[in-house]
């Protein structure tokens, strides 16, 4: 699990060829300035502190190394740099038997995702299940270790506090925030489903999860004009020239109704999915079913049942004066040839007419076929 640093012990000297007294060891991660714990004994149980003090003698302690690349700054009790090793290879050594020992720290770095037909905890790992993560003293839910340390900062790091959020707020940096005991919640894949940023470096975006198009908004409303409405969809949330304008509220045609007024602009970027931002790693969107609003149910017919009808007609003589309650009537000529003398009245019929109504307006489900297991993240 881990390599002894100077395991024969060598003082450490200053510039002036004495005992370096109070010197003190500074540990990072890989080639970067990211700090590095590391340990007073072989399983990685005990952390020492941050930076490692030397004795009056310039003797360090045992200090134990996780597996991996790392660096080392050693320093003069008054701040005078003494020596800086860099990127320091510090792989995992063959097994007793005559193989190679290949551990999960040469396999994943920190912050890979793996899933597994599996339940429970697995080591060296944390699951992806929204709990948080902190130092031995943070109360983490998750995971609360000197070991953490790393996964700490690459959440930090990497993700912004919308996705990974740190108790009572971000400080000055992820150093900073774990030894302040905070804590920072570890994105959750509950019931989710893996899908790649619609842009990830490409030259242009993938348009797979999100409509790309052009606008021009007057910025007097929220009515913008789109150059194609393909793939736009009420409740999708809209990135126009690179700043949010909410959600799509209605679309006609090519006019589409933003919930926030945008800045005018002619032929700027659109982008629209119902991720908050389908380039933003981390942004999670989706769900199991889904209801249409009339809005969103494409246009149709109805089917019509019409057995058709007939109008009777009533002859009165012309000695009545004024029709019956409820009846109307025409006074006809006497003499017209195809019409017999006296007062008519046509008697009222319904026409039987009715459409077809069907559906039961309950939500169809979207899921694809999916199977189930665990989400983990390296620490």
């Amino acid at each position: 699990m881990s390599a002894c640093w100077n395991p024969v012990p060598t003082p450490v000297f200053n510039s002036a060829g004495a005992f370096a007294s109070g010197a003190t060891a500074y540990f990072y991660s890989g080639d970067t300035t990211t700090p590095l714990i590391v340990y007073s004994e072989p399983t990685l149980t005990y952390a020492l502190p941050w930076p490692v003090v030397a004795s009056v003698t310039g003797l360090f302690p045992p200090i134990y190394v996780p597996y991996g690349t790392y660096s080392v700054k050693v320093l003069a009790c008054n701040g005078v740099l003494i020596w800086y090793a860099q990127g320091i290879d510090n792989p995992a050594p063959p097994s007793s038997g005559g193989g190679i020992v290949v551990t999960a720290d040469e396999i994943f770095q920190t912050g890979d995702p793996i899933w597994r037909l599996t339940t429970g905890p697995l080591s060296g790992f944390v699951r992806m299940n929204g709990n948080t993560l902190g130092n031995i003293t943070s109360g983490a839910t998750e995971y609360a270790a000197a070991n953490a340390n790393n996964l700490f900062s690459f959440l930090w790091t990497n993700l912004p506090n919308t996705i990974a959020p740190v108790s009572s707020g971000r400080g000055a940096s992820a150093s900073a925030d774990f030894a302040a005991n905070k804590t920072i919640v570890i994105p959750s894949m509950q019931g989710a489903v893996a899908a790649g940023v619609d842009s990830m470096g490409g030259t242009v975006p993938g348009s797979e999860i999100q409509a790309v198009t052009t606008c021009s908004p007057d910025g007097t409303d929220g009515i913008v004009p789109v150059t194609s409405a393909a793939n736009i969809a009420v409740g999708q949330y809209v990135i126009i020239n690179g700043v949010a304008a909410g959600q799509v509220q209605a679309i006609s045609g090519l006019n589409v109704t933003v919930s926030v007024t945008p800045a005018a602009g002619t032929t700027v970027s659109w982008r629209s999915s119902f991720f908050t931002d389908a380039q933003q790693v981390g942004a999670l969107a989706g769900t199991q079913g889904f209801q249409p609003s009339t809005d969103q149910i494409p246009a149709h017919n109805h089917t019509t049942t019409d057995p058709g009808h007939v109008h009777g007609m009533v002859q009165y003589p012309n000695s009545i004066s004024s029709p019956p309650s409820g009846v109307t009537f025409s006074t006809f000529a006497s003499g017209t040839p195809t019409t017999p003398a006296g007062q008519n009245s046509i008697v009222s019929a319904v026409t039987g007419l009715t459409i077809n109504n069907t559906g039961g307006g309950n939500p169809f489900p979207l899921l694809q076929p999916t199977r189930i297991g665990y989400w983990f993240m390296h620490l």
